[in-house]
């Protein structure tokens, strides 16, 4: 596979856009989204949740591809935290590389639409009505809109709201795909 996007270029243009936003509020936003993102790319659970509440948050994901169309909804960091343990656990990367991003400000928080991208386990998915290999690694490509709301005033990002599109792309990969995915 050699068109593999990678998250430091990601990282990159997050950096850049930070950097372009004239709102000190918007820049603010974009860098706890950057934070909770980049922890989320290197299994840092410490940094993803030094971007939350100690207690309460809002986690909803409607439509993931891991969910195959089931709604998964929860309300306490520690159910966040368990979550992100569970897929760091499977041995990889709870986020990956974006493209096509897109990024609008509300005085609730922040949207973000993207194309997004990883490397997952067949397991992870209801491999057998997608026919994948349980034991095999995919690269998987959706369409993703979130919403994050926030609290500026602790520098906090409160949950995620994550919708998300049909797979776009499933190919199987080899786990140097999944080095390759973090990028230089």
């Amino acid at each position: 596979m050699n068109d593999v996007p990678n998250a430091r270029a990601c990282h990159r243009r997050l950096r850049e856009a930070i950097d372009g936003e004239a709102s000190a509020r918007n820049r603010l936003m974009l860098d706890i989204y950057r934070r909770h993102w980049w922890g989320e790319v290197t299994n840092d659970i410490d940094m993803i949740m030094a971007t939350l509440p100690e207690r309460d948050v809002h986690y909803r994901f409607d439509g993931h591809p891991f969910l195959m169309g089931e709604v998964v909804e929860f309300f306490t960091a520690a159910e966040a935290r368990a979550l992100y343990q569970s897929v760091i656990g499977q041995g990889v990367n709870t986020a990956g590389p974006f493209e096509n991003e897109r990024w609008a400000f509300a005085d609730w928080g922040l949207v973000f639409e993207a194309t997004l991208h990883g490397v997952y386990y067949g397991s992870m998915f209801d491999a057998d009505a997608l026919g994948l290999d349980p034991s095999a690694l995919y690269w998987l490509s959706y369409p993703s809109v979130s919403l994050h709301p926030m609290d500026v005033d602790r520098k906090l990002m409160l949950g995620e709201i994550v919708y998300s599109g049909k797979p776009t792309r499933i190919e199987p990969v080899g786990d140097d795909v999944m080095k390759a995915m973090i990028g230089d």
